[in-house]
């Protein structure tokens, strides 16, 4: 019996090393082959509009839904409302043609170099692995415990599973949460955490970030990468966005000090420690709450009537990165979230409120997170924190 592993969109390091296998498969978003490249080839068939064989309706209503559901991704990454429905007559067309070939091949498992889809080309070929009810498995970097964890997945992220394995350096993984612990009452950051990482001036410069993104998009032109983004003046809007966001909330954020005057020990304080957005820890890993106006909402149907604070990350202040290009937070931070925010109650607190593993903090406030680190790290202390989403802790 074959055992056939496909690996989608691999790198030049991965395919490197599964050079000699036969069994190993890949696809690079247009050809399907083997590791080998000399067993087997098959090439994505094309797209032409209005010539291809319709979906069946009900199956198109269910693929539609699952597209749907992944609105966040397609607008993080260039979709505009106005085309989005056209471009799913190219993502069906694509879902179902990777199905069949993975189908016909007789792959059984993929594996996915990611923690979770979160970019168009990965969603589109989960869902159409889903269709083929092929089992999935997602690598999932965790730099805390310094190690990759997998997952696996049959139908959607929520129902997901981290699969355990012996470890023969699990005598690491103690030192490595002492040394957490350790980092958090002294108040420092996580090690390799990129969104945490002193900020250099240019990646808050308004300028220096237009440049940089037009400089990105000439070097794709050059190497033919042609890529579905917005134009330039919805990113200039974007970013627009963005500075009104932080200026509001600069100049109503109360500090430290101010904070601790004004909060009562006789009852912990909901604190609300905002991700940087967009990205993948909010969603897909949120699930049904990966916004916080959502969950400072819910939290208000539940009766909870005192004020909620709301403390910015930092990244938030950051419009382009090195690694990821234009950080895209005007997607997310603008003027109608702080006022709705605002509107429901919540108080804003400074960016470098020091959300340490002290004591003294944690007999004030109760933080809430979507998929934060924060909530392993505190109960490393024994200390409890509300989660929203579904993180890998």
């Amino acid at each position: 019996m074959s055992n056939k592993i496909l690996i989608p969109f691999p790198n030049k390091i991965i395919s490197k090393t599964f050079k000699n296998e036969k069994e190993i498969y890949f696809f690079n978003g247009l050809y399907f082959y083997s590791a080998d490249k000399i067993s087997f080839s098959r090439k994505l068939p094309p797209y032409i509009k209005n010539k291809i064989k319709l979906t069946k309706k009900i199956e198109r209503v269910e693929l539609i839904e699952k597209l749907d559901f992944n609105y966040p991704i397609f607008k993080r990454w260039g979709h505009l409302d106005s085309n989005l429905k056209i471009d799913y007559d190219l993502y069906i067309y694509k879902i179902n043609e990777i199905s069949r070939i993975l189908k016909e091949t007789g792959i059984e498992k993929v594996i996915f170099f990611t923690s979770v889809p979160h970019h168009i080309d990965t969603v589109v070929f989960n869902i159409a692995c889903e269709k083929a009810l092929i089992e999935k498995f997602f690598l999932y970097h965790n730099p805390i415990l310094n190690t990759v964890l997998v997952r696996k997945e049959t139908t959607n992220y929520e129902d997901s599973k981290y699969l355990r394995f012996e470890n023969p350096f699990i005598y690491q993984t103690e030192h490595l949460l002492d040394k957490v612990v350790q980092n958090k009452i002294l108040g420092k950051q996580k090690e390799g955490d990129q969104n945490n990482s002193p900020t250099k001036w240019w990646k808050m410069n308004i300028y220096t970030s237009l440049l940089f993104h037009f400089v990105s998009r000439i070097k794709k032109f050059i190497n033919l990468k042609f890529e579905k983004d917005y134009n330039y003046y919805s990113i200039y809007k974007m970013i627009k966005n963005q500075k009104e966001y932080l200026r509001l909330y600069e100049s109503n954020m109360l500090s430290e000090k101010s904070f601790f005057t004004q909060t009562s020990k006789e009852q912990p304080e909901l604190l609300i420690a905002a991700h940087f957005q967009p990205e993948a820890t909010t969603f897909p890993e949120g699930c049904e709450y990966s916004n916080h106006i959502s969950i400072v909402k819910k939290i208000r149907q539940l009766g909870y009537k005192r004020k909620i604070y709301y403390k910015e990350h930092f990244a938030s202040k950051r419009y382009s990165d090195s690694i990821i290009g234009l950080t895209r937070v005007g997607l997310e931070r603008d003027k109608f979230y702080y006022e709705t925010l605002k509107d429901l109650g919540c108080v804003f607190l400074d960016y470098n409120f020091n959300l340490s593993l002290e004591k003294k903090f944690n007999e004030i406030i109760l933080p809430v997170t979507i998929t934060g680190s924060i909530a392993f790290e505190r109960s490393l202390m024994g200390y409890k924190t509300i989660i929203s989403g579904k993180p890998w802790y």
